[in-house]
């Protein structure tokens, strides 16, 4: 039972140091790499801009992660994917397509990025299932 309670704790802190640092995106590295001036979570600094779209991407493929009766006893209310199996990209390389999107359509900023989501679904193999990742944001021209 010992052993148990210990391995528990193992896995518990492993999805805690793994939910800490998945969801960091580098906006200011996809902006120098895209030509942007800037890529913000928020629109508060820009009173007085047009808005040149409204840009989304999406990825689906394989994860290991851990479903939700299991992330439930850990105190998470939703499965949690823990590592990307099939496609690897990091969610720097999502960001920068919507980015490029944006780019081509003439925008120099953009604002009210969600640059990361994540829904695992545990199916159909509860460790390995089906992920989809989505980024959204809006591109800008300042007047």
């Amino acid at each position: 039972m010992r052993k148990l309670g210990i391995a528990a704790m193992i896995l518990a802190l492993a999805v805690i140091s793994t939910a800490c640092t998945q969801y960091k995106t580098d906006l200011r590295a996809v902006a120098q790499e895209t030509g942007m001036r800037n890529i913000t979570t928020s629109d508060a600094s820009y009173p007085n801009y047009t808005a040149t779209g409204q840009y989304e991407a999406y990825e689906w493929g394989l994860a290991i992660g851990i479903p939700q009766p299991v992330a439930y006893l850990l105190g998470v209310p939703h499965p949690i994917k823990l590592m990307e199996i099939f496609p690897r990209r990091s969610n720097e390389d999502l960001l920068r397509k919507i980015a490029t999107m944006a780019a081509q359509d003439g925008a120099k900023e953009m604002v009210d990025v969600y640059p990361h989501h994540d829904f695992y679904t545990g199916f159909p193999c509860c460790l390995i299932g089906f992920y989809e990742d989505h980024a959204i944001g809006t591109g800008i021209t300042i007047r």
